[in-house]
């Protein structure tokens, strides 16, 4: 995996496809490469590093080509080599395939392979694909399509593939099982991508295919089958705008950007869906009534990283506010710890990309057992999304740093709302209700303000970007904040971090503690606040350095090294603002550190792979 994107039809197609990659770069990547047909001619480019220098190593490639398939690698089966970066081609060099997702039986087709003597280039699953694609074509399949699906009915795993064939060189296939392609329409052109965003710029109309279906795309055309050869009705759906609005601005990167648009974000999150009057939520997409969400006795959060830490954030406020048991349940885990559907619990699956493989798993297995599920996404017409057939978009716009900010921010938004609507449905009295949506209403201004006078968190830094570990403590709904914090610095400084419960300092993590080690404490206004003045006097006589993120009214004065303080709230909703100043620095951090903010080693935006 990871990113994909190619065109048929405009004769400035590589172009296009090297413009498109760069939009797909927030993926993560390791590798690129493309392949075009020119000149009765199958050539490919390909190297290790940024599409930037892809660009550089073809000129002055000749680019009147009308098709092409591009790909950006984020290794999962071989190095990161340029032999193992995409496009791969059959034997005989007259197909290209690019490939996201992981084939189950590579060993054993590779092993095949060499015993019948085929030379492999590469260690991917995907160059086995295509080679396996070219000899069903020798063996008598009618076209590309057919040779597709015949191998492909033959494989276990996942894939989004895109193939194109020397002898057909109008001709894009492609197919998608577990990883998502969206194929966009022009009058005079068609196009192919693993995000729609980087279609914006082309097409506003897009057809979003399903596991199972092959789409054969020639110049403004589309014609989509399933495995079986049955034809399938094109259900074509339009790009938000929001969606072409992917400019750095006067921002130095994308991830300082995303910081900054959370109050916008945010308010664009809450347009419409707060009802002052009666005192809650408006949510149409749930498409629930009263009487159902009265019926709801419990609430299972599923996500991933990011997402999880939302989705423990939402525990808190729906116990606190709806009065419903509720938990939190990384993805990857549920499945094979949750075999019991209730009827009165509801499930909730987070995902900004609406991609993640562990979460669309747990989706599809709750479905099959008849379960209650909605998704809380940010893409529009995404795999969850989809899957779920209900559910709240969280309207953040693009993410593409990696590293998620406004889409914690908005889902958090979400399920405030969808507490405070489960809470009006049984015992929250309406005055109740009115105060907290009011409260709610605030937040983004108050993000704003605290993000105007946070200024250089230089002190902070200072303390933090030699540290060899970081501790991070919260209490209460705070801790999945602190959790959220160090799951950044972690994922963009490549600092070691530690979150845990500030009264579980003392059960074994005290002893990472020295002189100058950093612990960063969040403090909002609840009924936390003096047990967590034992949990830093604790850290202080070891030798800490307290970075501290408190309530504005709190009294803190020599409690800390750095203070920083955030504008007082309902402690229920202080995720929303406490969690600011733990971007910023892990940002500033990064910064300071020479990081590549936007495009962290090792990691991707959407993690389309179990």
């Amino acid at each position: 995996m990871c990113g994909i994107f190619g065109v048929t039809g405009r004769h400035s197609a590589v172009d296009d496809v090297l413009d498109g990659l760069r939009k797909l770069e927030y993926r993560g990547y390791d590798s690129a490469g493309i392949a075009f047909i020119d000149d009765n001619i199958l050539q490919r480019h390909r190297l290790v590093g940024r599409v930037g220098a892809l660009i550089e190593q073809m000129n002055p490639v000749n680019q009147s080509a009308s098709i092409a398939i591009g790909h950006t690698r984020w290794a999962t089966t071989g190095a990161v080599t340029e032999a193992n970066a995409h496009p791969h081609f059959d034997i005989s060099g007259r197909i290209a395939i690019v490939h996201n997702g992981i084939i189950e039986q590579t060993n054993i087709l590779r092993q095949r392979l060499i015993d019948e003597g085929v030379e492999l280039h590469s260690e991917t699953d995907t160059e086995i694909i295509a080679v396996l694609t070219g000899m069903a074509l020798d063996e008598g399949a009618a076209s590309l399509l057919e040779a597709l699906k015949s191998v492909l009915s033959q494989l276990r795993g996942t894939w989004g593939i895109c193939a194109i064939h020397l002898d057909d060189p109008e001709t894009i296939v492609c197919t998608r099982s577990g990883s998502p392609l969206v194929v966009g329409l022009s009058d005079d052109a068609s196009f192919v991508s693993s995000d729609p965003h980087a279609l914006a710029r082309h097409t506003k109309r897009v057809v979003y295919l399903e596991d199972g279906d092959f789409a054969v795309l020639q110049p403004g055309t589309i014609d989509t089958s399933r495995i079986d050869r049955t034809r399938t009705k094109l259900q074509i759906s339009t790009l938000e705008e929001v969606w072409q609005l992917d400019d750095l601005g006067n921002h130095p990167n994308h991830m300082h950007k995303e910081i900054n648009e959370q109050p916008e974000s945010l308010a664009r999150c809450f347009q419409g869906r707060l009802d002052h009057e009666s005192g809650t939520g408006r949510l149409g997409g749930l498409e629930m009534n009263e009487r159902s969400l009265t019926a709801i006795e419990s609430v299972e959060l599923i996500g991933c990283g990011t997402a999880h830490h939302a989705g423990s954030v939402g525990v808190h406020m729906l116990e606190a506010i709806a009065n419903r048991a509720a938990r939190s349940h990384i993805g990857s885990e549920f499945r094979i710890s949750q075999n019991v559907t209730e009827p009165t619990t509801l499930h909730i699956a987070l995902s900004q990309s609406g991609e993640t493989y562990d979460t669309l798993n747990v989706v599809q297995e709750l479905n099959r057992k008849g379960a209650d599920v909605i998704g809380i996404v940010n893409v529009v017409g995404s795999s969850i999304a989809r899957a779920c057939g209900r559910g709240v978009y969280i309207r953040s716009g693009p993410e593409q740093a990696v590293a998620s900010t406004k889409a914690f921010t908005n889902t958090v938004g979400v399920l405030s709302l969808v507490s405070i609507m489960l809470g009006r449905s049984r015992s929250m009295d309406t005055a109740q209700g009115r105060r907290l949506v009011r409260d709610l209403s605030a937040m983004p201004n108050r993000m704003a303000t605290l993000l105007d006078n946070l200024g250089t968190m230089d002190e902070a830094v200072s303390l933090v970007k030699d540290a060899k570990v970081v501790l991070f403590l919260g209490r209460g709904i705070s801790s999945p904040v602190a959790a959220e914090g160090a799951l950044k610095l972690m994922e963009i400084a490549y600092i070691p971090t530690i979150a845990l419960p500030a009264g579980e300092i003392k059960h074994g993590p005290l002893a990472l503690i020295e002189e100058g080690t950093p612990v960063i404490v969040l403090m909002p206004g609840d009924e936390h606040a003096e047990r967590m003045v034992t949990s830093i006097d604790e850290c202080k006589a070891r030798g800490a350095k307290i970075i501290l993120i408190h309530d504005e009214h709190l009294a803190v004065n020599g409690l800390a090294d750095v203070a920083v303080p955030i504008p007082s709230c309902e402690s229920l909703f202080s995720p929303l603002l406490s969690v600011l100043p733990l971007q910023v620095l892990s940002y500033e951090v990064a910064l300071a550190l020479g990081r590549d903010i936007d495009r962290p080693r090792n990691l991707a935006k959407s993690v389309t792979v179990g």
